[in-house]
């Protein structure tokens, strides 16, 4: 532990937040989603919360009611290896725990990081269900106007798949990289200046501002390629979501061996493309007959990619995450 990263840690343990983050990725207090989403249901707990982004030993110097959350895939990763040290998502150090795997334990809480993207801390039932109607309706999905075939956008490929898939695309036509991962446009580098600028002047709360311009950059495609950083069981991350709310038609790799463990209450498997290594040519087929046939288009974008239980499902992760933190 650097002294920079004590000075930090001990300036958060200083504060007089109800809600103390450590271990947390950089963010204003404005743009959180916990502290809003406690501030809407009234829970003024004291509560110190923790993420993977910093020492686990940590913990254990600090006192009070413990929550856990990792936003990241702990059982396997390439990317930083210090997160392996968290796989057992703290579960016996923490009051609550809280990420993406199905643990059976008490004091774990399957809490997926998407949720903080796709569902305001602020949501009602009924807003929920009223998104959820709207992404689903097929009217609402074929009138929006693709001028592009397929995109990616991300900052890496350590597994490699991203790179497959565009290949294999390329093949078809040209697909669109946004993000610094084989970057070959810069449309959006004024979108990710002003996100900073957002970040500069945060007097307010707005979710939707933070990652609208993504979405809306999206819906310009057809496809969007959102393989995740691994495949593993519940690892379904925000990428899925951002491709269906922007009415792409999603060319996924992920979730586990099998596509079941792909939010099984949630997500419509019907919805979506798979990439799976040694059957590219049945991808690209697919691909090839949805993007020249319009007829095939449209039915294949009049799939819900919703399941009818997706309102109730996400709605009781949120109902389960006040109601854990009610009782500490």
């Amino acid at each position: 532990m650097t002294l920079s990263y004590l000075l930090e840690q001990y300036k958060i343990f200083r504060s007089k937040d109800s809600l103390k983050l450590y271990n947390f990725f950089p963010i204003d207090k404005e743009l959180n989603w916990f502290y809003y989403f406690m501030e809407h249901r009234d829970i003024h707990t004291p509560i110190n919360m923790f993420s993977v982004y910093g020492n686990r030993k940590l913990m254990k110097f600090i006192g009070g009611k413990k929550v856990f959350f990792a936003g990241e895939y702990l059982q396997e990763t390439t990317i930083n290896n210090q997160w392996k040290s968290f796989a057992d998502h703290c579960v016996s150090e923490v009051n609550l725990s809280m990420g993406y795997d199905y643990i059976n334990h008490p004091n774990y809480l399957r809490f997926p990081l998407w949720i903080l993207f796709f569902v305001r801390p602020d949501a009602t039932f009924e807003d929920i269900k009223k998104k959820i109607d709207l992404i689903n309706n097929p009217d609402y999905r074929i009138k929006i106007q693709k001028t592009g075939f397929a995109c990616v956008i991300a900052s890496h490929d350590t597994n490699g798949i991203r790179r497959k898939i565009v290949e294999q695309l390329n093949k078809i036509e040209l697909v669109t990289c946004a993000g610094k991962f084989l970057n070959n446009t810069q449309e959006l580098s004024e979108a990710e200046k002003h996100i900073q600028k957002h970040y500069e002047k945060a007097d307010e709360f707005s979710f939707d501002t933070f990652y609208t311009l993504k979405k809306e950059y999206l819906k310009k495609f057809k496809f969007n390629i959102c393989a995740e950083n691994a495949s593993g069981k519940g690892y379904v991350t925000e990428k899925l979501f951002d491709a269906i709310e922007s009415a792409c038609i999603p060319i996924y790799w992920g979730g586990g061996d099998k596509k079941d463990f792909v939010e099984p209450e949630i997500i419509n498997p019907k919805a979506l493309l798979y990439y799976e290594e040694g059957k590219e040519d049945k991808l690209i087929e697919q691909v090839k007959t949805l993007n020249n046939d319009k007829k095939e288009y449209e039915s294949f974008m009049s799939i819900p990619p919703f399941k009818d239980t997706a309102p109730e499902a996400i709605w009781a992760m949120l109902q389960e995450f006040e109601n854990r933190l009610k009782n500490l």
